[in-house]
């Protein structure tokens, strides 16, 4: 559909089809003596193709909002400085014309350093669980495990039992590895949330990194290399 502007108004308006003489935006009108909103979700100009109007009310065009996009495990939005608010135009515009806008505002805040913390080990407790799920949960496996070790201490040295135990307590050196390894990375994460405190950024600390290659403790681990 094709549109126009009004030339006093400015008021953009569909100037064919079934919306023919219809604002393309919408407007909340407004009380002018005690300045309420009438219909904060708004309609469309009061007045066909945009032409000024003569009512006892202020119109105010909705700009849509669009949020921009945030870490929502960093950070959190700020109720009590976000929400929508009139900005009249200045100069004030000639009555019956468009008053300003009607626009929303969206605040983040970071969150507390509890919060943080409390992510933070979330994310540790989590890996360390699936790296400790990496060991033989099956009955039988339990079972060859228990009367090996069993048999060993009565001072029954067979092979195949002193093998199921070397083995086994080998996963488990590399399981308690990968499991410090997540100890200090939550130990580093506490480190950062102190040294910035409840304002301070750590937007450069993603807390749900996992960890690449290299020795430096960069993220997270969740199991350990076979």
């Amino acid at each position: 559909m094709a549109t126009t502007v009004h030339p006093a108004t400015g008021i953009e308006y569909y100037t064919d089809g079934p919306l023919e003489g219809q604002s393309v935006a919408l407007f909340v009108n407004v009380n002018a003596s005690n300045g309420q909103i009438n219909n904060p979700a708004g309609n469309w100009w009061p007045r066909p193709n945009g032409e000024p109007h003569d009512f006892n009310e202020e119109f105010y065009r909705i700009v849509p909002f669009q949020a921009a996009p945030f870490d929502s495990e960093l950070r959190v939005i700020d109720e009590a400085a976000s929400g929508r608010a009139l900005k009249p135009a200045v100069p004030k515009p000639l009555a019956g014309h468009p008053q300003g806008t009607y626009e929303e505002t969206q605040v983040t805040r970071r969150r507390s350093m509890a919060e943080l913390k409390a992510l933070a080990k979330g994310y540790c407790e989590r890996f360390n669980r699936e790296i400790w799920q990496r060991l033989p949960q099956d009955t039988w496996s339990v079972e060859k495990l228990a009367f090996a070790k069993d048999e060993i201490a009565k001072g029954n040295s067979l092979d195949q039992y002193v093998e199921a135990v070397e083995k086994d307590e080998s996963l488990r050196m590399k399981l308690r590895a990968a499991s410090f390894h997540n100890d200090a990375r939550l130990a580093e994460l506490y480190a950062k949330i102190e040294e910035a405190g409840e304002d301070g950024n750590i937007d450069e600390w993603p807390f749900s990194k996992m960890q690449g290659t290299g020795g430096e403790i960069s993220g997270w681990v969740n199991g350990i290399q076979e």
